[in-house]
Formats: C-alpha cells, structure tokens, sequence
C-alpha cells in the first residue's frame, strides 16, 4: 500500500477525477455521509485494516485518510 494506490482508489470509488489531497466529504458533489460510509466500508475491505466507525467523521479528507491508511500500514 503506498499514498499514490490509496488517491487512485478513493478517485476511482468516488469517481472523482484530478483528486486533490484537500478534497473531501461535502466539499466535493457526491461525496455525502452515505457515500463516506460506503468509502471507509470499501477502504477497510481493499486494503484489510478495521476503521473505527467513530473515525469516519475525522477521516473526510482524502490526506486524513491517506495519512491514517499509511500510519495503519507501518
């Protein structure tokens, strides 16, 4: 897992081209609760870690959720 797989996993989900690492929940159009629900689902299952369900309202931003995703890894 590196930060680069991480970006093209969320753009893919999310099918939001040109992401940037400031992007996130409720500034990008489709990307709603629901959606970041499903996201942090999807993320837990690509790459087997466990997300808190109390994190998933920090974890908005696609660098909050590479940072945490690389910190999980090491």
């Amino acid at each position: 897992m590196d930060a680069d797989d991480i970006k093209t996993f969320i753009s893919g989900f999310l099918k939001i081209p040109n992401l940037q690492p400031a992007m996130g929940m409720g500034l990008v159009a489709g990307w709603d609760s629901i959606k970041q629900i499903q996201l942090m689902l999807a993320l837990e299952e690509r790459y087997e870690v466990g997300i808190a369900p109390d994190l998933f309202g920090e974890l908005s931003t696609v660098q909050a959720i590479v940072d945490y995703l690389m910190q999980a890894d090491s």
